[in-house]
């Protein structure tokens, strides 16, 4: 019999929130025959928290469950280290896996005893502003820190971007998404008709209502507000904050909605012991965060039919897909607007919602996919690992060991070349490789009209994305409008280079919407025919997208405006001896060329990286090495085209 993996999970409390939930799931369906599972909290129940899943977890036959016994403050690790210390040595974990607040000590531990160490990081850490000093030291600390960490598991594609932009640099980074209990979360309108009751609320008013601790993330003003602009419309409509936290800051919500008018209207009733029925109750849910990693609420709610418009943060536009709608952090009149689309919908066009929101959820994101994605994640630490017996060429064996690459594939559209993208997919997937791929958001170049238009276009790029790879936002339409080569100075082409400030951010603007609109999130820029300018790249900047796939250096790097450049270097895979080095492809290929894809694949699959990769090595500025690199690859095309002149 295969001996247990052993694994000794850390986290502060479990005390109503999402990641307490997040990991009171897993532990608890976690699979005994393969892992012994630990789990150790800081805080006892009752202590500064409401231990809400503490008796869940305690319950579970497998999962043993320890206290800490630790204080509040700083003082308190004098006693819960070595108490922490005595208890990993006796369990002798081969993995210990931190969660949140429970990622420093899990280092440290890890260290100490050496075990693999896994970081569970759950925000995306994307609004800057709403952390404290205390916050920003920690941070900056966990980033230097994350070096020594083995793994990193985010809970979305958009904390491991930002994170790796911030300089986060673990031996591996992986995505394994929020899972929901869809057996849990069901629809029930009986419960949430009884719900209704204990609240007070009447059957016939629209409830509208925000989930969450009563934090600042959580951006409970801005639901305030939107309340107050909808309650214009809908004068009986009800408004609830469901969660709990500290009164001044409850009493602080409540002064504002007294101030807007609407203080009789917006009820307070704490944490709910049956979110279930809390959830049924409701004709709408509001997230309106102001950072989340893969909102729990959002997928709950869902999972229970219940129409969401979210802001964008996190993974929120990417769990929605098309099933709800977003609009900017702190944007109330977006959100009212977006709300109040929703609850004019008729009673079929609501339950056609209902049913393709859970769904979604349970099709997608639910609790086995987490489960079971996380159980290979932790073991794939522990396995040995794979020699690579592929040969070698002469030219790899001196040269290739020192460089990195990435695959990008352009003019992805609906109605690319379906059969030779289709082989391209199964190359990737058979070689684990995370391509770029750069998506046309309407496409109207009549060279891109190969087939007929791929009806399910949308979702295989939201499965694309959801498998980690990335996506780029790939111009607009890809019509080139004027012959200026733009900053590089490549293709005698552009569909931007050249325009206006306000013409290109009304294109880019347009070309947002409809990824956002079938909820897929901008990974990078890719612009078409590499034609683009320094007003582009203000542009993207004006809008929020700061990863640019394209330019001339040996490795990424960031400009002062912030911008993180990850340099296209070539069309054709070939060793290098340093450097990071992006390959861009076309779903265009012949059978030759196809056969050459491959060859190439395989020899360079064990160097291959991520876009998320990449940039957590681009924390650096430009150097004399990129400047040669700029000089060379803008050279080679002028001789080509002096030496064909002169041949002519």
């Amino acid at each position: 019999m295969t001996a247990k993996t052993r694994v000794l999970f850390l986290i502060q409390s479990l005390a109503s929130g999402g990641a307490e939930r997040q990991l009171s799931e897993l532990v608890r369906h976690m699979d005994t025959d393969r892992f012994e599972v630990h789990l150790a909290v800081y805080y006892d129940p009752g202590y500064h928290n409401d231990g809400k899943f503490w008796p869940l977890v305690e319950a579970h036959p497998g999962v043993k469950l320890y206290s800490l016994h630790k204080k509040k403050g700083l003082t308190g690790f004098l006693t819960a280290i070595p108490r922490l210390f005595k208890l990993a040595r006796r369990i002798r974990p081969q993995v210990i896996h931190g969660y949140s607040d429970g990622n420093p000590l899990a280092l440290l531990m890890g260290k100490l005893l050496g075990a693999k160490v896994v970081w569970g990081i759950r925000r995306t850490s994307s609004h800057q502003s709403s952390l404290n000093e205390r916050a920003r030291r920690l941070q900056k600390w966990l980033i230097r820190a994350s070096h020594f960490v083995d793994l990193i598991i985010f809970n979305s594609e958009a904390g491991r971007i930002n994170h790796a932009a911030m300089g986060m640099k673990p031996h591996r980074a992986e995505v394994v998404p929020n899972g929901f209990d869809v057996e849990r979360f069901h629809m029930n309108p009986s419960k949430g008709a009884e719900q209704r009751q204990v609240w007070g609320v009447p059957g016939h008013v629209p409830l509208i209502g925000v989930v969450g601790r009563m934090n600042p993330v959580k951006d409970h003003p801005t639901f305030i507000r939107t309340a107050a602009r909808l309650s214009s419309e809908w004068p009986d409509a009800r408004f609830i904050c469901i969660g709990g936290g500290p009164a001044a800051y409850v009493e602080s919500l409540k002064a504002q909605a007294q101030a807007l008018g609407i203080g009789d209207k917006v009820l307070f009733p704490g944490t709910c012991a049956d979110m279930p029925a809390a959830y049924n109750a409701l004709n709408l849910l509001i997230l309106s965060s102001s950072d989340e990693g893969f909102p729990n609420a959002l997928g709950e709610a869902m999972a229970c039919g219940v129409p969401c418009v979210a802001t964008r943060v996190g993974d929120a536009a990417v769990l929605l897909g098309n099933t709800g709608l977003t609009a900017d952090i702190g944007d109330d009149e977006a959100l009212a607007q977006a709300a109040a689309t929703l609850l004019r919908e008729s009673e079929a066009e609501r339950s056609q919602r209902a049913l393709a929101s859970r769904q979604r959820v349970s099709g997608t994101f639910s609790l086995e996919a987490l489960v079971q994605r996380t159980e290979n994640s932790l073991l794939s630490l522990l396995a040995s690992p794979q020699k690579d017996t592929r040969p070698k060429s002469l030219l790899w064996k001196v040269l290739g060991a020192g460089g990195r690459y990435l695959v990008r594939v352009d003019d992805i559209c609906p109605t690319m070349d379906w059969a030779i993208w289709d082989q391209m997919e199964a190359l990737f997937l058979k070689y684990e490789i995370k391509p770029i791929l750069a998506v046309v958001p309407d496409n109207q170049d009549p060279k891109l009209m190969v087939d007929p238009p791929l009806p399910e276009f949308w979702d295989r790029v939201r499965g694309w994305q959801a498998r980690g790879w990335s996506i780029g936002l790939h111009g607009y339409q890809h019509l080139y409008v004027n012959t200026n080569p733009g900053l590089l100075n490549l293709n005698p082409q552009s569909e931007f280079a050249g325009l206006s400030l306000e013409a290109q951010q009304e294109k880019l603007r347009r070309g947002m919407e409809i990824f956002e609109r079938e909820g897929v999130r901008v990974d990078a820029w890719v612009a078409p025919s590499h034609s683009f300018d320094l007003v582009t790249v203000a542009a993207l900047q004006s809008l929020g997208i700061r990863i640019i796939s394209d330019g001339f250096a040996a490795w990424p790097y960031r400009d002062p405006d912030g911008n993180t450049w990850v340099p296209q270097q070539f069309a054709t895979m070939r060793p290098l001896p340093f450097g990071v080095w992006t390959c861009c492809h076309h779903p265009d290929l012949t059978p030759p060329e196809m056969v050459d894809f491959e060859r190439r694949l395989a020899l360079l699959s064990s160097r291959m990286i991520s876009l998320p990769q990449a940039i957590a090595l681009g924390n650096r500025v430009r150097n004399p090495v990129d400047g040669m690199i700029r000089f060379v690859r803008r050279a080679v095309p002028f001789l080509r085209r002096l030496t064909r002149d002169r041949l002519d």
